[in-house]
C-alpha cells in the first residue's frame, strides 16, 4: 500500500502526463509548496495557470441507505480559502485503486473560487452554531456533478481565462 505521500505524488505526476499528452507544458514545483503543485503553459511561454492536485486512492463515497448522496470526496486544508488564491484550478484525482490491474485514475477540474467558497461556508455555518473551526475539511462533489467537473472542458475554460487580455 502506498503512504500517503505517495499517493500524493501520483496524482500529482499523473495530471502533468495529461497536461503534457495534451500538448502543453506542466511543470511540477518544488517539495513544500503549500498554494500550487503544477504550472501549466502553452510552449511558447506566453500564460501559466497554477494548479492544486488533491489526491484519493478510492475517492467514491457510495452511502448503502442513502444513494442520492452518492459522492466523490477529498480532504483539503482548513484555510484552504487563504494558502491559495481564487484563480488556482483544482484537480482532484481519484486514483481507483491504479496501478492495479483495472484501476483507471479520473481527474475532476475545479475553480478556486468554487473550493474556497464551500470552505468558506462549512466555516461559516460551524461559528454560527457556536463550533470550533474544523480541523479537517473535505471537499465533496455530488455524483451529478461528477460528468460536468471531469470533463476536459473545465481545464480548457480555465485555461482560456488566463490567456484573455485583462
Amino acid at each position: 500500500m502506498a503512504s500517503r505521500i505517495n499517493v500524493g505524488a501520483s496524482g500529482e505526476h499523473y495530471v502533468a502526463g495529461l497536461l503534457s499528452a495534451l500538448g502543453y507544458h506542466a511543470a511540477l514545483v518544488r517539495g513544500g509548496a503549500k498554494a500550487i503543485d503544477l504550472l501549466v503553459s502553452d510552449p511558447a511561454g506566453s500564460w501559466a495557470l497554477p494548479i492544486q492536485v488533491k489526491t484519493a486512492s478510492w475517492a467514491r463515497r457510495e452511502p448503502k441507505r442513502v444513494k442520492h448522496k452518492t459522492r466523490w470526496e477529498w480532504q483539503i486544508s482548513v484555510n484552504a480559502h487563504t494558502q491559495v488564491d481564487d484563480g488556482v484550478l483544482y484537480a482532484f484525482v481519484n486514483l481507483a485503486g491504479w496501478p492495479a490491474p483495472g484501476g483507471c485514475p479520473s481527474v475532476f477540474w475545479v475553480p478556486g473560487a468554487k473550493v474556497h467558497g464551500g470552505v468558506r461556508w462549512w466555516r461559516e455555518q460551524r461559528a454560527k452554531e457556536g463550533k470550533k473551526p474544523p480541523t479537517q475539511m473535505f471537499h465533496w462533489i455530488m455524483d451529478a456533478e461528477g460528468g460536468h467537473y471531469s470533463s476536459l472542458d473545465r481545464l480548457h475554460e480555465a485555461i482560456a481565462a488566463v490567456k484573455a487580455p485583462a
